[in-house]
């Protein structure tokens, strides 16, 4: 049963810096002082020479920030961004 649960949940996974630029969007050193300040997760030590941030901890962060209103009306309210792309 357990090995069933594992299965079903998504995997985790490391990603280095550039991978979590383009997940976030937020440039090195404006991340690496939301970090110093507790304001963006930590990065953690994948192995001697490498660092890494867990895809999860990223993804939950994103999902907490606060949005913003849209200065476009078309865009109010709540247009998804993914739907924006496919032109709904």
């Amino acid at each position: 049963m357990r090995h069933e649960q594992a299965a079903a949940a998504p995997a985790d996974r490391f990603v280095g810096e550039r991978e979590r630029r383009e997940i976030t969007g937020v440039p090195r050193q404006t991340w690496w002082r939301m970090e110093r300040a507790g304001q963006a997760p930590g990065r953690l030590q994948v192995t001697p020479g490498r660092v890494g941030w867990r895809l999860s901890e990223l993804l939950r962060w994103m999902d907490e920030r606060p949005r913003v209103a849209s200065r476009n009306p078309k865009c109010d309210a709540a247009a998804e961004p993914r739907s924006l792309l496919r032109g709904a």
